[in-house]
């Protein structure tokens, strides 16, 4: 493969391919975060229901920190892309609510 097809295939062909693909790959990042923040949360009900106050409290920040940097950097996604993020959200809240 020549050096020039290698841009070609690697690269998008307009702005509006490279936005979406950008959107894309943030759309992953938060999608990731949420999914850590939602085993914060898992491991912060264990530790609660075996008593371990100290890791209980640990594992509810870091899911505290997780919705925070989802909420702090959802404004960045496209419209569509931020409803779908949204929808997640909603569901991971009510689970912080019962931390």
């Amino acid at each position: 493969m020549t050096e020039r097809s290698v841009r070609e295939v690697s690269m998008p062909q307009s702005f509006s391919d490279l936005f979406e693909e950008s959107n894309r790959a943030f759309l992953g990042f938060l999608q990731a975060e949420l999914r850590l923040g939602l085993t914060f949360a898992g491991m912060a009900q264990g530790y609660r229901g075996k008593g371990n106050e100290e890791r209980y409290e640990t594992n509810k920040r870091y899911t505290m920190q997780a919705m925070a940097t989802i909420d702090q950097l959802k404004g960045r996604l496209s419209d569509t892309a931020r409803e779908g993020l949204q929808r997640d959200s909603v569901s991971f809240a009510a689970i912080i609510a019962t931390l």
